[in-house]
């Protein structure tokens, strides 16, 4: 009842604007109710300090999901949610491992997770197409140039990224 009550007032709060007030509701909420759903709990929280430009609290909210919450759906997207940061600051490694462990962490859900989180499918789709993107680009930067040596690692080159992007997009379809 006192649980419910404390959600109940998160969620006003998170309506009228107040998005500290709602974290340190839902915050209070996950204390008093235990673990059940305090993924969902912690992920809206993430959404919030997004919504409030604190990306900062909204990464370390993530990570906090990934590290206990690893196997859910959730985590699908916390994963995505730290590539495309990362993606945003130009770190191209580490946006290339969030948006590989999106994908990983998608596969690994079981079958009846997958359906129950229709978001989770979209996560995963949305990481392969980012990381299809990013071979894309780096595919349309190549230029072909002499002598024939060069023009021919070139040529080689550009198939490969060109067959990894194929594949990819077809993923995400």
């Amino acid at each position: 009842e006192a649980a419910n009550s404390i959600y109940n007032a998160a969620v006003m709060k998170e309506i009228l604007g107040d998005a500290k007030g709602a974290i340190a509701s839902f915050e209070k909420y996950v204390k008093a109710h235990g673990q059940k759903d305090a993924a969902e709990i912690w992920a809206r929280i993430a959404s919030l300090f997004v919504k409030m430009k604190d990306i900062a609290s909204a990464e370390r909210v993530w990570k906090q999901i990934i590290a206990k919450w690893g196997s859910s759906a959730r985590a699908v997207e916390a994963h995505l949610k730290l590539g495309l940061e990362a993606q945003k600051r130009g770190k191209a490694k580490e946006t290339e491992n969030h948006f590989k462990q999106t994908v990983a962490k998608y596969k690994r859900l079981p079958e009846a997770a997958r359906g129950k989180a229709a978001s989770a499918t979209a996560w995963a789709a949305r990481a392969r197409f980012e990381e299809g993107e990013g071979l894309f680009a780096q595919y349309s930067k190549i230029k072909f140039m002499l002598p024939q040596k060069v023009l021919t690692r070139l040529i080689i080159e550009k198939g490969k990224l060109l067959k990894k992007v194929t594949e990819i997009f077809f993923d995400v379809l």
